[in-house]
């Protein structure tokens, strides 16, 4: 297993008093591995059909089996997707008020950063 790939939790962790009942036969996709006094750990972010992620936490890989419904996939591609639109609509609006304060402070002959220090003093309510 590897990080990005979708799993579903099959079995508890013996060491642990195993997993919460809730969370056995999730799934969810594998964020990152560790090592865990020289056990692999996963850290996991739990995945439902809808796209929504219901929590995370870690577990170790031999408690995680690779999902193969493609069902999981389409819904963690449509969750990228959204997370990507979110974050690249983000980034305009950065973008856009970057610019807007260089236009204004270039209209009153300050820098840029001078603006920015006038605004977050103005905002301070």
């Amino acid at each position: 297993m590897k990080e990005g790939d979708i799993v579903r939790v099959v079995k508890p962790h013996p060491g642990m008093g195993g997993v919460h009942i809730d969370i056995l036969y999730e799934v969810g996709w594998i964020e990152k591995i560790l090592q865990v006094d020289s056990v692999p750990w996963a850290q996991i972010h739990t995945l439902a059909l809808d796209d929504s992620c219901g929590g995370s936490g870690g577990i170790p890989l031999d408690c995680l089996a690779l999902e193969p419904a493609p069902e999981w996939h389409a819904a963690k591609a449509r969750r990228d997707a959204h997370i990507e639109k979110y974050l690249q609509e983000s980034l305009e609006r950065t973008r856009r008020r970057k610019a807007l304060v260089a236009a204004v402070a270039e209209k009153h002959g300050v820098s840029p950063e001078v603006a920015e220090r006038i605004h977050a003093e103005l905002d301070t309510d």
